[in-house]
């Protein structure tokens, strides 16, 4: 697994609004025996290295960070990190996510182009970090599936989204969610599985051999393109 990001000092760092200099104090801010501080850590945090579905290069480094609070018996608020760090799992880039906005693309391709970039050269970057935030969270899965079955709804539904991601490494997905499903009462979190449970199927179907397959999209999205890191 490259250390690239995770050697990096938060400065030379980048999330949704800029320097991932703030992220530091976030993440310690993220264990305070204070409830409110806590929160607002975490909301915080799911501005700036998870920004509506969107993940960022100072996500990688914090992901580890990020995991040992939620292994540690210490970690004070295991949902509260159950819902980070499965929204991470299942976040994608900013250009991923945008470049399939067809009314988007050619603003991007200029305003990049002004930088001397471009949408597929900044997807190429992004694809880099996003191996490295799939690999972590691949880790970490066997951790997230029992919150499946947290009492926070927000927290079931973060774990659905997770685990559709990497459907393809989890041979008993299908079954999991079915015993979910069959028990699950918010509307919401329901939506999410059946909607999971569709997708899982439909690329059973579609894979080599009726193989499972994952899921390489994302519906979140930012709300303006990131700065340059």
């Amino acid at each position: 697994m490259s250390t690239f990001y995770t050697e990096r000092e938060w400065s030379e760092l980048t999330h949704a609004y800029g320097s991932a200099e703030d992220v530091p104090a976030l993440l310690a801010q993220l264990n305070s025996p204070d409830e409110q501080a806590r929160e607002a850590a975490c909301s915080e945090l799911f501005g700036n290295i998870w920004h509506q579905g969107t993940v960022y290069p100072a996500t990688v480094k914090a992901l580890p960070h990020l995991i040992a609070l939620f292994r540690s018996p210490d970690c004070i608020d295991r949902n509260l990190v159950a819902i980070l760090l499965a929204s991470i799992a299942d976040g994608d880039g900013y250009y991923h996510v945008h470049s399939r906005l067809e009314s988007l693309r050619d603003s991007f391709e200029k305003s990049l182009a002004g930088r001397g970039s471009s949408i597929a050269k900044e997807i190429e970057k992004e694809s880099d970090y996003l191996k490295v935030i799939r690999e972590m969270s691949l880790e970490v899965l066997p951790l997230l599936e029992p919150f499946l079955d947290s009492p926070d709804w927000c927290t079931r539904e973060a774990v659905v989204g997770a685990l559709r991601r990497y459907a393809g490494h989890i041979p008993h997905i299908c079954s999991r969610l079915q015993e979910r499903l069959s028990v699950e009462t918010h509307e919401d979190v329901r939506h999410r599985i059946e909607e999971a449970l569709a997708e899982i199927g439909q690329a059973h179907s579609a894979a080599p051999n009726g193989g499972p397959a994952t899921r390489s999209t994302s519906s979140g999205a930012a709300e303006g393109p990131p700065s340059a890191s």
